[in-house]
């Protein structure tokens, strides 16, 4: 190639490069969004009991994470951009499980919850359905941190909470793995690329679609579910939720006592032990309902003194807010100590589902015997295999279940019968009646002789 030809290639590449940086404007820069963090979003946690049972200590735990199943997708259905959640969302460090105490909080009233749409309130009807009577609950609200996330684009970021599931007693009333999705919107303030994150929703199951515009009257807010809500079905699916519901289930165990024979005191006090075979949660509280005495005072007939009789570690405590007397955890795990009478009772109400217990009667010179009704197998597992096998009863003075299932009465009787002599004792009869012969004929004797004398 000749240097002219050379110089006039050059000439024409360079002409091209300056039409081309011409043709891109002075001071045009590439638009970017400043990201935005997020805050904090609330949920609550119901915890459904029997009305006769405290609120037990537990703990329920969560784990929040973007949700895997979502790619970057445009979802021109809802005109909004659907992204896996950005990594960061942690459950609070303070606040993030549910923690519940027998001091807990109880209600069976209507409530108001907040909306977790970014403002508003939905007033819902608490424990409907099958729980509309009977049951009764307490709340504590957990929250998900969302402060450590970086969202740099408009749309709905989407993220899987989950509950540890619990084990028995406790179960679950609605799904332990939930769809939590993040809405962030441009701001609309010019070009500097402002976001902000206008709200959270939480659905009450796992969603697969795009994000629906429901109006805060449609959720399945708090507790206020009807069985079609709990499956999630029809019009159900897919609905905002303002929280996790479980249900605690108990049991209540009651101990009789009854006396029978004509040498049996109906006055007499009997000793009972009953003592939960699993360990309980020693601050748990238990009350206690029925007619007996807590501490009674001895009888002539009974074997142990008033002092023995007292209110100790291992007796029923008075509740003195309530006038009601109960047991802890820790008096059950060491043997509640309880002295009753003739056609006396004790109910110890909300003990765990599938809880072990003994009850046992100290001896006395009474022949005893116990029947038992409600959970009459001594299941030892929680399936109810094929291994049950009736539970003692009959002449004994210990009674026990591995595995309480239903409500349960254990009926202690005590029988004493002596032999007593009916008629004349014999001892006494051959003078007895030798004597009355004697003195019927000195009667009749003097008879005759004051009628021959009126003769003559």
């Amino acid at each position: 190639m000749t240097i002219r030809k050379r110089f006039l290639a050059g000439f024409a590449a360079a002409a091209i490069a300056g039409s081309m940086m011409a043709a891109v404007p002075a001071g045009a820069d590439q638009f970017n969004y400043n990201a935005v963090n997020g805050g904090d979003f609330t949920f609550n946690k119901y915890l459904v009991v029997d009305e006769n049972a405290t609120i037990p200590k537990v703990q329920f735990s969560y784990t929040i994470q973007p949700d895997s199943a979502v790619t970057t997708t445009h979802l021109t259905s809802s005109n909004v951009e659907l992204y896996r959640g950005v990594n960061g969302a942690v459950m609070s460090a303070t606040n993030g499980t549910a923690d519940f105490t027998s001091a807990s909080t109880t209600s069976t009233s209507t409530a108001s919850v907040s909306n977790q749409t970014g403002g508003g309130t939905s007033t819902i009807t608490i424990l409907s359905g099958e729980y509309a009577s009977g049951y009764k609950y307490a709340t504590d609200s957990v929250v998900v941190d969302f402060t450590a996330c970086s969202f740099t684009e408009p749309g709905v970021y989407r993220y899987k909470l989950t509950e540890t599931t619990p084990t028995a007693p406790y179960s679950n009333l609605t799904d332990d793995a939930r769809t939590l999705d993040v809405y962030v919107q441009d701001k609309g303030t010019g070009t500097d690329g402002e976001l902000e994150v206008t709200g959270y929703v939480l659905y009450n199951t796992l969603v697969t679609g795009a994000p629906t515009n429901y109006q805060e009257a449609e959720a399945v807010a708090g507790i206020g579910f009807t069985s079609a809500e709990i499956d999630k079905t029809g019009t159900n699916e897919n609905k905002k939720s303002s929280g996790f519901v479980n249900r605690y289930e108990t049991v209540d165990l009651t101990v009789s006592k009854a006396v029978t024979g004509n040498q049996g005191s109906k006055d007499k006090y009997f000793k009972f032990t009953i003592k939960s075979n699993t360990t309980l949660e020693t601050t748990d509280k238990f009350y206690l309902s029925g007619d007996f005495e807590a501490a009674p005072t001895a009888t002539s007939a009974t074997s142990y003194t008033t002092a023995n009789m007292a209110v100790t570690a291992n007796h029923a405590v008075l509740d003195n807010t309530t006038n009601t007397y109960y047991v802890t955890g820790a008096t059950l795990n060491a043997g509640y100590v309880i002295y009753m009478q003739a056609n006396q009772n004790v109910v110890i109400n909300g003990l765990p589902k599938g809880v072990s217990y003994t009850v046992t009667e100290d001896a006395e010179n009474y022949t005893p015997s116990t029947t038992v009704t409600g959970d009459t197998t001594n299941d030892n597992d929680l399936n109810n295999s094929d291994d049950d096998s009736s539970i003692a009863s009959g002449n004994t003075v210990t009674v026990s279940d591995t595995n309480l299932t239903m409500d349960t009465i254990v009926a202690y009787t005590n029988n004493r019968t002596g032999t007593i002599p009916t008629g004349v004792i014999l001892a006494v009869a051959g003078p007895a009646v030798v004597g009355l012969v004697v003195v019927g004929g000195i009667i009749v004797i003097n008879a005759k002789r004051r009628r021959e004398d009126a003769e003559d």
